[in-house]
């Protein structure tokens, strides 16, 4: 049996506030604790950095994270946003009747205004690889663009 490992790498976004800085390092850390994911589990050399970015902006930071195995960076909601008592009788009926978290969604709604970035994807097992480029922008926008469809559209082009 082949499990899959993922890794991702944006490029500098922009978040709008320090309150937002502080949650997506929050999410970094969360992403850390297996217990956290909603599938899959963590790899010996699993790792989540969030470095700042010199760009001449306040707040501005990339991603570094990997080691995903058979899962990806997918925390369960309570993990975030703490157990709903008043809602569900346990975390589990929570965490399965709510979407997970996802920290590329979570940093897109979160960005400054007019703000947008990118995200490098690479996933690997023993028969294959595999890369995405993913697109998030402050307004809602989002793109995701496989190796699978580049691949097809070489084909294509090529009258193949």
């Amino acid at each position: 049996m082949s499990v899959q490992i993922d890794n991702f790498f944006t490029n500098s976004f922009i978040l709008k506030d320090e309150e937002s800085v502080k949650y997506i390092k929050r999410l970094c850390e969360l992403l850390m604790e297996e217990n956290n994911l909603t599938c899959g589990h963590l790899s010996s050399s699993a790792y989540c950095h969030m470095f700042p970015r010199s760009s001449g902006e306040e707040y501005s930071f990339i991603i570094s994270m990997g080691g995903f195995a058979d899962g990806g960076p997918y925390l369960q909601h309570s993990s975030v946003r703490g157990f709903c008592l008043d809602r569900y009788s346990n975390v589990v009926e929570q965490n399965e009747d709510c979407e997970p978290i996802h920290i590329f969604e979570e940093i897109q709604k979160n960005l400054k205004e007019g703000t947008w970035f990118f995200v490098d994807e690479y996933s690997w097992d023993k028969t294959k690889a595999e890369t995405a480029v993913r697109f998030f922008h402050q307004d809602g926008r989002t793109k995701v663009i496989s190796s699978y469809d580049t691949k097809k559209l070489i084909l294509k082009e090529m009258g193949i």
